[in-house]
């Protein structure tokens, strides 16, 4: 099907995988990425979008479990902002931005699923 649209004049142009991703990401009329594509398969394009500069809304929180020191330090460098999308990572974001980071000394996370619901 997707051959069949792609020979289409007036039809949109149609990518998929990875390499797509990370495509889309670069194309400079891009000025604004949402990270949510369930696990890691988003991490490549997430990446290349942090490391252009553009600021990313991140709805999973896997993009930074697998690769939140590699993905944290690029930002810093290209001086983006990764935003927190989700409800409980924004909740948290928030939580943060209303007073001094000075005056938290901990922040605690639940983890009642996924890969730590067996984790005390």
């Amino acid at each position: 099907m997707a051959k069949e649209l792609n020979g289409l004049s007036d039809a949109p142009e149609l990518l998929f995988g990875s390499d797509a991703q990370v495509q889309c990401v670069l194309d400079p009329e891009v000025g604004f990425v949402m990270s949510a594509i369930v696990g890691v398969a988003g991490l490549e394009a997430t990446y290349a979008a942090v490391r252009r500069g553009l600021p990313v809304g991140l709805a999973n929180k896997e993009v930074l479990v697998a690769s939140g020191e590699l993905v944290m330090e690029a930002a810093r460098e290209s001086g983006t902002e990764l935003l927190p999308v989700d409800s409980e990572h924004n909740g948290a974001h928030q939580c943060l931005r209303g007073g001094r980071r000075s005056e938290v000394t901990r922040l605690i996370l639940t983890a009642s699923g996924g890969p730590f619901r067996e984790t005390p």
